[in-house]
């Protein structure tokens, strides 16, 4: 059962022996603990074993450092509460009080993180809408709508994928963004959950200007079919167009579109593109899956008047307050890939947190990170 145990039958076997065994030694501990603090101690020892002995088994049978955070999660949550009780009841036979206090609360609480970051947060979708207005559109005009939905990256497309396609609906925007990781399940499942990621995009709103995708780390648009493109083609025609580091131009309104392929996203821009976006007298957007071929604009490097836009970090999918997410995956600041819109000069930059989490061995959970649509209503001056 998911998120609880992971799939994998290897994982699953791993995290179910370490956590059992950790139990156990969490109990033996805190059973022959003889004071108030070694109490404690023992109850922290079953956590930490849990932990130690998951990352070790994880990298004796192969497997990867999504992996290890699976397992470190298990150790935190599903051999903190059970030693979180144990401490407990033997706290509250010896009167350590103290050592009660502090079990009371810390079970239940990690009882209620582990419940909202793993099946409540998760589904709690945000959208966010960023108005910027801006001289690149002509004056009089009625602006554009550009909705971003990246990282879908789902295994098992049901109620809330599809109540993130309903939203894009209401939405109703003119141009829809898809920055790649749409499905992360290989073999036959795969092509069930590709064919109802197809269907839901077949039934939005035709957005006027169209939907333009491009390729993510998990999307197989390249070794599975001879045209990545056939990606979006349902049989009754490509329902969104894959650019591959291509632009792609609008007269109206005067807007410019970059897609980058999944390898040019963590490259600087090539300076022929660069060169075509300054000599253009609209709206520029630069998509691409992960953040860093903004890194020289961030660095102050390279000066686009220009929206760049990615996914990829999924905002951390956890986010420590005061400090922000741990993890990001990505080379550009914490603070960026986190998400939100940054400007660098004249450059605005946009890293959405995702509709999704990471599949596989990873933990799937989120916590101080919500998923979320990101929305651009561009306006003209005056």
């Amino acid at each position: 059962m998911e998120p609880l145990l992971p799939a994998d039958p290897t994982l699953r076997a791993v995290v179910l022996a370490t956590d059992v065994i950790s139990i156990l030694v969490a109990w033996f501990l805190i059973r022959r603990a003889k004071t108030a603090g070694r109490m404690i101690d023992a109850s922290l020892a079953g956590p930490a074993f849990a932990g130690i002995v998951g990352i070790v088994s994880a990298i004796a049978v192969g497997l990867g450092s999504f992996a290890f955070l699976r397992v470190v999660e298990h150790a935190i949550f599903l051999v903190g509460v059970p030693a979180s009780l144990i401490s407990l009841v033997y706290a509250w036979r010896r009167r350590y009080w103290v050592v009660v206090s502090i079990a009371a609360v810390s079970g239940p609480l990690l009882t209620f993180v582990f419940v909202w970051s793993h099946y409540v947060e998760p589904h709690d979708l945000e959208v966010t809408v960023h108005e910027v207005v801006t001289d690149r559109l002509p004056a009089g005009s009625d602006g554009v709508r550009v909705v971003v939905l990246a990282d879908l990256q789902t295994d098992d497309f049901g109620d809330y994928e599809q109540s993130v396609f309903d939203r894009i609906a209401e939405l109703e925007p003119d141009l829809l963004l898809l920055p790649g990781d749409f499905i992360q399940v290989s073999g036959q499942p795969f092509f069930r959950e590709h064919a109802k990621f197809l269907a839901a995009l077949r039934n939005l709103p035709r957005p006027p200007m169209g939907i333009l995708a491009v390729e993510g780390d998990v999307d197989p648009m390249r070794w599975r079919y001879r045209e990545p493109s056939a990606f979006f083609d349902d049989g009754a025609g490509p329902i969104a167009r894959l650019l591959d580091d291509e632009f792609l131009p609008f007269e109206s309104p005067n807007v410019l579109v970059l897609g980058l392929k999944q390898r040019s996203s963590r490259q600087p821009l090539k300076q022929e593109w660069i060169d075509r976006i300054r000599d253009f007298d609209g709206l520029v957007l630069i998509m691409g899956h992960a953040p860093d071929y903004a890194i020289p604009t961030i660095r102050g490097e390279t000066d686009l008047d220009a929206i760049l836009i990615a996914g990829h970090t999924h905002g951390g999918q956890v986010v420590i307050p005061g400090f922000g997410p741990p993890i990001t995956l990505s080379a550009v600041p914490r603070e960026v890939a986190g998400g939100g819109l940054h400007q660098f000069g004249e450059a605005l930059v946009s890293v959405s947190r995702g509709v999704g989490l990471e599949r596989g061995y990873a933990p799937r959970l989120r916590l101080f990170c919500r998923p979320e649509l990101v929305v651009f209503d561009f306006k003209p001056k005056g």
